[in-house]
């Protein structure tokens, strides 16, 4: 078992090895709206650096709901009262 184990930790480190080289790992963490674009990066939102989800805020939001396909880039968080 500790031989499975050590060949399952060397196959992650080689994967995770390749990742980081050929990907990009910062698409990780990067706000997308639910057209695609890439908030503060895609060419028209470079002034959009920030993902608001309009219905994550509402109480009617199930685990049904696509919350994401709402998503939208905005230049600053909107404040509420």
């Amino acid at each position: 078992m500790c031989i499975i184990f050590s060949a399952f930790l060397v196959l992650m480190l080689i994967i995770s090895i390749v990742g980081f080289q050929t990907g990009d790992p910062y698409k990780i963490v990067t706000p997308f709206d639910a057209d695609a674009n890439i908030c503060g990066e895609t060419e028209g939102f470079q002034d959009f650096k920030y993902l608001f989800w309009p219905r994550f805020l509402s109480n009617a939001m199930t685990a049904d709901d696509d919350a994401y396909k709402l998503t939208v880039c905005v230049s600053k968080c909107p404040a509420y009262n």
